[in-house]
Order: C-alpha cells, then structure tokens, then sequence
C-alpha cells in the first residue's frame, strides 16, 4: 500500500486526512476504522483523493475527485 490523501467535507469545511490506499481496476481502495474519515465521507460521499512522489529529477501529483462508498 501507497500513502495518499482524501479530502472530504465535515460540518462544511474540508478536511484532509492520510490513508493507506492500493488501486483495483480503476478504483481506489482505503481501510479505515470508524470515526471521522469513514462518518464524513458516509455523509458527504463527494471526495477528491491525492497523491504525489518525486525524485531527484522530478515530480507529479494526481488529484481524483469521486465518490466514495462503504464496501462489506
């Protein structure tokens, strides 16, 4: 698993927020516990995920807006 960022909105402010994630036939998947990550995006499913790396030549960033989802 890769570090990424998803943002998403709670009490209308964006909050970003470190995970874990891996990329399966064009989604991208993360493991949280309960609390704050999984109760916003429940609420507000509308994210942006990002991710960025570099070397010593250079650097990139992708931004993904979505929508996420509980999966069981």
């Amino acid at each position: 698993m890769t570090l990424g960022r998803l943002v998403t909105s709670v009490d209308g402010r964006a909050q970003i927020f470190p995970v874990n994630y891996a990329v399966q036939r064009r989604t991208i998947l993360f493991r949280t516990a309960e609390g704050t990550k999984l109760v916003s995006a429940a609420i507000n499913n509308e994210v942006v995920f990002e991710v960025d790396d570099h070397n010593v030549a250079a650097g990139w960033s992708v931004i993904v807006r979505g929508t996420a989802r509980t999966l069981a």
